[in-house]
């Protein structure tokens, strides 16, 4: 991920903004009503996502061991933004 809270940060928001974009570049393609509601969820999702790793970011200690700390959040960010982009694919692709 990162080596400090700032960087770790700028990763977080850099791959929810590309989910959430991607979700509206999507929601631009469909005049399905249900299919908008879906995204939007996706969308909601993002946000919180953002949020709860930001929070965990804050949370960081000095006296915690930074690689290994900052490394387990970046592998929980990635697979939580991956099954993200998954749910949006799979509502794209029905």
């Amino acid at each position: 991920m990162a080596k400090g809270k700032r960087d770790a940060k700028k990763t977080v928001n850099y791959l929810v903004g590309e989910l959430i974009g991607e979700c509206l570049a999507q929601m631009g393609a469909f005049s399905d009503l249900e299919k908008e509601n879906q995204i939007k969820e996706v969308i909601i999702a993002g946000v919180a996502l953002r949020n709860d790793m930001i929070g965990k970011i804050n949370a960081y200690k000095k006296s915690d061991k930074a690689k290994t700390y900052f490394s387990d959040l970046n592998k929980e960010l990635l697979e939580r933004v991956d099954a993200q982009f998954d749910k949006l694919f799979e509502i794209v692709k029905a």
